[in-house]
């Protein structure tokens, strides 16, 4: 039997122990909990997926895949969602609410934890790197909700239900803050460098990447969600002494992969593969590195599983996905990443990136800076100015683009991972009269 079995037979035992000895508590907190599902509506959703799941398939049929992938928060949302493409080339307006969208129901003191900001790079050198506070990921949280926070080389291992669990709770903006005793902490554990960012693996959540500004590792996480069992260390060749280009800007998890990560480098996107693992050491299967040395990356972030191909049997093969880079001069560029059925990259060794003029991008009602008249129907851009950012936001499949003093973009992503349509979705600079009201 797997790991996986193991620990779920593991939580029925502890479910049942726990009913078999406060039948009256679980009793009363079942019936609170349906009480504040239906205050706030959000159990309507829940009960029609089960309703369906039971209309298409016999009680005894089930399918708990298929209903997990359904109550999946992406799941939900594309159901409902309207076809951005239809608003390209329109801005999104930006307005002042008179009402409070957003109230705060928890929040921790300052001083709770101690996360310190990175001091920026210095500006004597020729292509300052980015400011790491842009790409820093210090909090990382899988779907149960349990938290780690870093502060500096170490970090922390806590159960998010003492800061979230809002029943009977005074909803005011003035509610007292939670101390660092009020935080139920479950362990602590270290690596051996300074923490900019972490993130949890979606597909299994005790691996989880840990980088710093030459560093990252991958580690296991104890079952227990107190300590790290294992750390690997990742090959990434960094000398930052030696070259202006050699630093390390985030790592990310290939989608649907468990094992398969890239590691996006001032100069070079490194892709690695846990399988080729040996002695807690890593090193890279497939290496995307610039063409020139005249470009610096200044952000990449990956597009979520794209369109399958498949074989004459109807069947699935591997996954696909791309990851999107954006230059210091503000240039796009995307990199197809393929993975086969057995599990391995499509492309190994080393590839080259031709920078050349990028690729170009509908611009479409877009005031590249503040003032100035929207470009007209037909036109495309390559380039708003220098590099700042790029977001994918998966649950509506926008990739954000952000470049200096110019306004922020939303471009429309079609199912191939190709931009489809843009708007303008934050202008570059914005009255106050619109902030206030």
């Amino acid at each position: 039997r797997d790991e996986k079995s193991q620990e779920s037979d593991e939580n029925n035992n502890l479910t049942h122990d726990v009913v078999d000895s406060f039948p009256r508590e679980c009793k009363l907190s079942i019936q609170h909990l349906k009480e504040s599902a239906k205050q706030s509506k959000w159990d309507e959703k829940i009960i029609s997926v089960f309703k369906l799941c039971h209309r298409s398939e016999p009680r005894s049929k089930i399918n708990v895949d298929s209903l997990k992938s359904n109550v999946s928060p992406s799941a939900l949302t594309h159901q409902d969602a309207p076809n951005l493409s239809l608003r390209s080339s329109m801005p999104l307006k930006v307005g002042y609410m008179e009402s409070t969208p957003l109230l705060p129901v928890r929040a921790v003191r300052a001083n709770a934890f101690k996360i310190p900001m990175m001091s920026e790079p210095p500006s004597h050198i020729r292509k300052p790197r980015p400011n790491p506070n842009l790409n820093s990921q210090l909090i990382a949280a899988d779907d149960r909700g349990r938290l780690i926070i870093s502060e500096c080389n170490s970090v922390l291992f806590c159960t998010a239900i003492p800061p979230v669990n809002v029943r009977d709770f005074p909803r005011t903006s003035s509610a007292p803050h939670l101390s660092r005793s009020q935080i139920n902490i479950l362990g602590t554990d270290r690596v051996r460098f300074e923490i900019l960012g972490m993130l949890i693996c979606a597909e299994n959540y005790r691996h989880m990447l840990v980088w710093g500004e030459t560093n990252a590792s991958v580690v296991i996480i104890s079952k227990n969600f107190d300590s790290f069992d294992k750390i690997i260390d990742l090959n990434l060749k960094l000398s930052p002494s030696e070259c202006e280009g050699e630093y390390l800007l985030k790592c990310e998890w290939i989608p649907e992969s468990e094992l398969m990560f890239v590691a996006v480098c001032g100069t070079v996107v490194h892709v690695f593969d846990l399988k080729r693992a040996e002695s807690n050491s890593c090193k890279a299967t497939t290496h995307f590195a610039l063409a020139y040395d005249d470009v610096l990356i200044r952000s990449a972030v990956m597009i979520g599983s794209l369109a399958r191909d498949t074989n004459t049997e109807g069947k699935v093969n591997g996954t696909r996905t791309k990851l999107a880079i954006l230059l210091d001069n503000g240039r796009l560029h995307f990199i197809d990443l393929r993975i086969d059925e057995e599990g391995d990259l499509e492309d190994q060794g080393e590839n080259f990136i031709e920078c050349g003029a990028g690729l170009s991008f509908p611009s479409a009602g877009i005031c590249r800076y503040g003032g100035c008249s929207p470009m007209g129907k037909g036109s495309t851009i390559s380039s708003l100015g220098e590099g700042v950012l790029l977001t994918y936001l998966n649950q509506c499949n926008l990739l954000l683009y952000q470049c200096v003093s110019s306004c922020c973009v939303a471009m429309v992503l079609d199912s191939d991972g190709s931009i489809c349509g843009t708007f303008e979705f934050l202008p570059s600079l914005t009255s106050s009269n619109e902030l206030m009201g």
